[in-house]
């Protein structure tokens, strides 16, 4: 193998053992790779530039608890808590529920949030009764599938149902 094909297949190694939650420390892959740290630490910013030049939510840190590098994803995977807190007020507000339908689900989100000034903030929040018929959600499986976008009403038009003409 020729010494770019060695790199090649080294770096594809270290990306794959990161992807696969191994923390890698500098010592071990030198001497397993029969190289300098110094060659390891170019190698994880060649990574590192890799990710930033194709813009992967990836990047490669050192954890000083584990003494090594791991793969983390820069874009989080969850909501914030301000994020829940405001999906919570929307389902309050939407009025689309009723109580004993929406405390299940409120209550699903509500334990994703740590603080416990957060789930307080969600619990304060008033319910609104829903504007239609109750339980909606029990016929929600009812609905059709989208087709695809709604075109646009005239302006003008309306809602009523079209007049025929008796004779």
């Amino acid at each position: 193998m020729n010494p770019s094909e060695v790199k090649s297949t080294r770096l594809l190694t270290i990306y794959s053992e990161l992807v696969n939650g191994a923390v890698l420390q500098k010592s071990e892959l030198a001497h397993r790779f029969h190289i300098t740290q110094r060659s390891v630490q170019r190698d994880i910013e060649s990574l590192r530039f890799f990710f930033a030049e194709q813009m992967l939510a990836q990047d490669i840190v050192y954890d000083n608890r584990e003494k090594g590098y791991r793969l983390t994803n820069t874009i989080p995977k969850s909501l914030s808590n301000s994020e829940i807190l405001a999906v919570c007020k929307i389902l309050l507000e939407s009025r689309s529920m009723v109580k004993e339908e929406l405390s299940p689900i409120l209550d699903k989100l509500v334990d994703c949030c740590v603080p416990a000034e957060s789930k307080k903030a969600v619990q304060e929040l008033p319910h609104c009764p829903p504007t239609g018929a109750p339980g909606p959600l029990q016929h929600l499986h009812r609905l059709p599938p989208a087709e695809g976008p709604v075109p646009p009403r005239p302006v003008g038009a309306g809602t009523g149902s079209p007049k025929t003409k008796s004779s």
